[in-house]
This record gives C-alpha cells, structure tokens and sequence, in this order.
C-alpha cells in the first residue's frame, strides 16, 4: 500500500480530546483490482520520513461500519483505523 495524504486532523483532537488525528489515503491493489482507503492514525503512530508515495504497512488495522440517515437519505460505510502506519523498505531487483 502507498500513502497519498498526510494532513492531521487538528479540530478532531479538540473534539474527541485525544492525539491528534491524521486521516491518510491508502491505496493498494491486488487480484487486478485497485482501491484507496482513508486511514486514520495517531500523529504518534505515522513513521519517521514518511511522505506521499512510500509504501506503507498498515498496523493493528481495524474497520468499523457505520450508517447514518440524513434527510431522509440513508449513507452508510466503513471507517478504518491503525495504531500505525509503518514503512515498507523494498529492495530493488538485480
């Protein structure tokens, strides 16, 4: 998986009370399909030299579905959350 965003979430620590939240786009690809997940990790759970692009492990990764209805209109999905995320080193082929 790569990180694409890594913007923290400095209101939602004034509202929940805990660290700061970064909400990350994740995206991986397996079995010829792709997909981008919104992560989000604790400030102190992101790797040092982490940037836009390198490859990531996400850790003790967990998914929580939610629903709402809003105007009578029903929105639902799935909220994913890590402890953290870790770098992937890859070595290159020779």
């Amino acid at each position: 998986m790569d990180a694409r965003q890594l913007d923290p979430d400095v209101d939602g620590e004034r509202r929940k009370g805990g660290g700061i939240k970064c909400p990350n786009s994740v995206g991986g690809h397996a079995d010829g399909r792709a997909e981008v997940l919104k992560i989000t990790v604790p400030q102190s759970g992101l790797a040092a030299g982490l940037k836009p692009g390198a490859m990531v492990r996400p850790v003790d990764l967990f998914a929580t579905p939610w629903a709402r209805i809003f105007n009578g209109q029903l929105s639902d999905g799935v909220g994913y959350r890590a402890a953290r995320l870790d770098l992937v080193v890859v070595e290159a082929a020779q």
